[in-house]
């Protein structure tokens, strides 16, 4: 599918399927002060690409009228449009396309150009269409992408434009800035199906210049690996690309369990904030009885687990790239992490050797907690509520002991 671009104020596309400027045959002639040019391509909707030679296209205002047909190539041209609100219908006489008509702005001394799409007579058109853009916001620089969604789906293409002269728009709804201002994109299928949606251009942020950026915990303690912390970094300048919801990334570790830290991603709350929140877990990659590697890459901070004795001071760090005064540093906030009181811990081992048995499993009954033992024996059960409960030991489908313990 093609677009239609507007050259210094208008851009339209048209559900015909016009790719591009032409030089289609037309009642043509030189723009005055009162006039404009409209020109275009008309294609199959169902490849975007295939051009068709024949199409009446009628240029009609509330001051004139005036027609020409397409060429072989698909294109037509009006070297002299009247200024002002127009309609352009596209119709093919023998009737296999169906028609199409299209309303737009016709700036003076300014070339529209106006690429259509038309559907054939057999296809079903959708009954409602709607535009979704990732914000309603986009600076010079970048570009927005836009999306057209019908109701039913439907795989034909919609024709795009955009009216007010503040960028450009294919016809895959890629819209580019070129000046800073408010304009309307449109996109069209058949004449009933036609959304729009406003779209303001801004100039480009200056990053670096600004702000000091600031890191954040939700707590300045945590206990037990269910209390996950959220971070929260904020930071205007990071505000790269708007209307468009970033990333940005931050260390956290432990100062003696895990002090290389994880890489934590923190999402902007939405589009243009500078406002970004994560969260990462806890590991228990250490105890009294045994060692286990730490898994890198998984989002969670080594701390000491078992007993109920062990505190660790955990740091979040974010490395602004550029604060208020132009400068490289590290911004930190930290927090201490306990083991819960609660945890029942303990080694199975065989009572005739004395070796460790590897792989049985322990559950306190009435409950939800379950371990299995490692390979040196050991097992651990964390935050488990006060109270009286029945410890079973199993393996391979016998039960190996049963105990009661109390939890205070």
């Amino acid at each position: 599918m093609s677009w239609l671009s507007c050259r210094l104020a208008v851009v339209l596309p048209i559900l015909l399927g016009l790719l591009g400027c032409g030089g289609g045959g037309g009642d043509g002639g030189t723009s005055s002060a009162s006039t404009g040019s409209v020109s275009g391509r008309v294609v199959d909707a169902v490849d975007g690409s295939t051009g068709i030679p024949g199409v009446k296209v009628a240029l009609s205002s509330r001051a004139d009228g005036l027609s020409t047909t397409t060429d072989s190539q698909g294109r037509y041209t009006f070297g002299a449009a009247p200024s002002g609100s127009v309609r352009l219908s596209f119709t093919l006489p023998d009737g296999t396309f169906q028609a199409v008509n299209v309303d737009v702005s016709v700036s003076t001394s300014v070339t529209l150009e106006l690429n259509v799409s038309l559907v054939r007579r057999e296809q079903a058109l959708p009954t409602s269409l709607r535009i979704e853009l990732p914000g309603a916001t986009v600076a010079l620089g970048s570009s927005l992408q836009c999306q057209a969604v019908s109701t039913p789906a439907t795989t034909l293409r919609p024709f795009w434009w955009i009216q007010g002269g503040v960028g450009t728009i294919t016809q895959q709804g890629k819209f580019t800035p070129t000046k800073v201002g408010t304009g309307t994109i449109y996109c069209q299928l058949g004449n009933d199906a036609k959304a729009s949606a406003q779209v303001t251009v801004v100039s480009p942020p200056q990053p670096g210049t600004t702000h000091t950026g600031t890191v954040k915990l939700d707590h300045d303690w945590y206990a037990g690996p269910s209390n996950a912390p959220i971070v929260t970094v904020e930071d205007p300048d990071l505000n790269q690309q708007p209307a468009v919801a970033e990333k940005v990334s931050v260390i956290a570790k432990s100062a003696v369990t895990d002090p290389s830290g994880e890489s934590v991603q923190l999402a902007e709350t939405g589009p243009d904030t500078g406002v970004f929140t994560g969260t990462f877990g806890w590991e228990r990659p250490f105890s009294s009885t045994a060692a286990t590697p730490i898994q890198q890459g998984n989002g969670k901070v080594g701390v000491y687990a078992e007993g109920g004795i062990a505190t660790e001071r955990v740091t979040v760090t974010y490395h602004d790239a550029a604060d208020a005064d132009g400068h490289s540093r590290d911004v930190s906030a930290t927090a201490t992490y306990e083991e819960p009181k609660s945890t029942v811990t303990g080694v199975v081992t065989n009572k005739v050797t004395g070796q460790p048995i590897g792989g049985a499993a322990v559950q306190l009954t009435g409950t939800n907690f379950k371990a299995v033992t490692r390979s040196d024996g050991s097992y651990a059960m964390y935050d488990v509520a006060a109270g009286t409960y029945a410890l079973v030991i199993a393996r391979d489908g016998y039960v190996l002991q049963t105990k009661t313990v109390t939890v205070e």
